[in-house]
């Protein structure tokens, strides 16, 4: 912390570049100066003492497309390039995702080798922009204590096996926050491959990408259950596990690693 007499005169660069205080009303920032006394009978060491109010802008982005997990089961062990492009910045890859994506060895069993180190799938997360997504409108609501049974009823019909399953609902379990009920809808996998592209070499024989979408309410709400199809696990198949969760006004500091 810098303290500067302001009676001395005028605060020298090198300290206002670093902590200029605004001048009126910022229109970038609608940010504006509250004048604040220095409480009474308190030893300060500062001179002016000020808050500045600022205007919180609408936050335009989604919590986050949390842990997409790419699993790839080649015939034969095989050396493959993965590509995802989502329509917004990553928050989070494992492993590195590096210019011209991943270049990783793939076994039958699901097993991935990246710069000598194994891994069980690729992860990774990024932001998307509300405006990108149409909010699905069929679904199911449900309380906590039944999302483990909805996720083991769907999550095989969209095409999911059991490891897969397993390790989706022990994450989502976990990872959303308390709420009395919550929306639960299927992101069509074209709206998906729209929002991330997905590219591999060699081409995979088959691909399926699940992608939920999580909306907690207060209240229990009547909406149509969607019709489920799943994919037909054939040759090189390619499956991706993920979810899309928009945070509200009381979760707004929700994020998927908390």
């Amino acid at each position: 912390d810098v303290y500067y007499r302001t009676a001395d005169g005028a605060v020298p660069p090198e300290i206002a570049s670093y902590c200029p205080k605004p001048e009126g009303a910022l229109r970038a920032t609608k940010q504006e100066v509250v004048g604040v006394p220095v409480p009474s009978g308190t030893d300060n060491l500062q001179l002016e003492w000020f808050q500045v109010k600022e205007e919180r802008q609408p936050n335009e982005w989604l919590g986050a497309w949390c842990k997409p997990a790419i699993y790839l089961y080649p015939e034969t062990k095989t050396d493959v390039n993965v590509q995802v492009s989502p329509k917004g910045p990553f928050t989070l890859t494992i492993p590195e995702y590096k210019p011209g994506g991943w270049d990783v060895t793939a076994y039958p069993d699901g097993k991935i080798i990246n710069a000598r180190e194994g891994y069980p799938y690729l992860y990774w997360e990024a932001r998307m922009q509300d405006k990108l997504l149409t909010e699905p409108t069929e679904g199911y609501v449900v309380t906590r204590d039944e999302l483990t049974g909805l996720f083991n009823d769907i999550l095989p019909k969209l095409g999911l096996n059991d490891k897969e399953s397993y390790a989706f609902t022990a994450y989502w379990r976990n990872a959303l926050p308390a709420s009395p009920y919550y929306f639960v809808g299927v992101v069509p996998q074209a709206q998906v491959d729209a929002l991330a592209p997905l590219n591999i070499s060699p081409k995979p024989d088959s691909v399926g990408r699940v992608t939920l979408y999580f909306k907690t309410l207060d209240e229990k709400i009547a909406v149509e259950e969607p019709n489920l199809t799943s994919f037909v696990r054939r040759g090189f198949t390619v499956t991706e596990w993920g979810g899309l969760f928009k945070a509200d006004k009381a979760h707004k500091d929700f994020t998927c690693l908390m």
